[in-house]
């Protein structure tokens, strides 16, 4: 009843998010970068507008629920003593019903994309962990951080006025680290290394596909 209550709990949460503009601007620029670089899509200032980052948000929190959904249906399969196959299935067929659900506008692309950011997430819980709901919801809150930092790494990114500003904090791999090391920190939640830099990595390459699906539709938009 604890892990059930939990979970209850993390739904309503999740609904404030459409409600409460509460991001976080806790990023640092440090001098550190990859090889890493997105198109720059404007020849000013780089930085998106509010509607334009609201939109972006909006995704996120479509990827947010659908996590909700997915580990919401893994969960009751595993109170029923059922078997948990065809994950894939599970994962494609919760992330459609909620993209139609929210009416969130994505080409084909992007929703694969985030098809295999959550698959990749199921496959972290029965990878480093026996099935059972306690543990399913502990890498639960291991992922809602995931996706909180994302969420700040978009938003940090999405303000910057020139393209290498906005790639510096993309790149900044040991800055999202530390960032994501204070967040599982504070929730008093600890992971094994190889986890941690596979999420890392996750966060980065999913704040460059939101991105690059706005500046891509902005060039579209521009060349019409």
């Amino acid at each position: 009843m604890y892990y059930f209550n939990s979970f209850v709990i993390f739904t309503r949460e999740l609904e404030n998010y459409r409600n409460h503009n509460s991001l976080r601007k806790d990023a640092r620029n440090l001098a550190q970068a990859s090889s890493l670089r997105m198109s720059k899509k404007r020849t000013f200032d780089c930085s998106l507008t509010s509607d334009e980052l609201l939109t972006l948000l909006q995704i996120l929190y479509t990827e947010m629920l659908a996590l909700n959904d997915i580990v919401g249906s893994i969960i009751m399969r595993t109170n029923r003593g059922e078997d948990i196959v065809n994950v894939g299935v599970i994962v494609r067929e919760k992330l459609r019903q909620r993209i139609l659900v929210e009416n969130t506008k994505l080409p084909e692309l992007r929703i694969r994309n985030m098809e295999k950011r959550l698959l990749e997430q199921m496959n972290d819980i029965f990878s480093h962990f026996s099935v059972s709901s306690k543990n399913i919801l502990f890498m639960y809150d291991v992922l809602k951080e995931e996706l909180d930092q994302s969420l700040l790494v978009v938003d940090c990114a999405s303000r910057q006025k020139t393209e290498d500003a906005r790639n510096m904090i993309l790149n900044n791999l040991s800055d999202i680290r530390e960032a994501f090391d204070s967040r599982l920190l504070c929730s008093n939640l600890t992971i094994n290394e190889q986890l941690k830099i596979d999420i890392v990595l996750r966060i980065r390459r999913r704040a460059v596909d939101i991105l690059e699906y706005h500046l891509n539709k902005d060039s579209r938009a521009n060349n019409n």
